[in-house]
């Protein structure tokens, strides 16, 4: 099983969400930058523990630009799937679709 940090971030700047991803290993990582100025992603980590930092470290620059970030244990990768459950959800000023 894999956990699924996904987000919408406002950033001109995407080097500082780029730069916290790039500390953990990740399984998987899907970006979109947009022309508003925002970073969308959607990152995979394999354990607990990564899950726990990254999302932290995610709610801070959450903090810092405005946004959503939110997580949800995955399992469409493995033999036996089932429908993936917002866990967490964390957002700071306006909720970006």
């Amino acid at each position: 099983m894999q956990y699924s940090i996904r987000g919408h971030i406002q950033s001109v700047n995407t080097n500082d969400i780029i730069s916290v991803i790039n500390q953990y290993q990740l399984w998987r990582l899907v970006t979109q930058s947009k022309v508003d100025d925002t970073f969308s992603f959607e990152v995979w980590v394999g354990n607990l523990q990564d899950k726990s930092a990254l999302f932290n470290d995610f709610k801070r620059i959450v903090d810092s630009y405005g946004g959503w970030v939110d997580w949800h244990e995955c399992d469409h990768h493995s033999g036996v799937t089932g429908p993936c459950v917002v866990q967490e959800s964390y957002s700071v000023g306006d909720h970006f679709d």
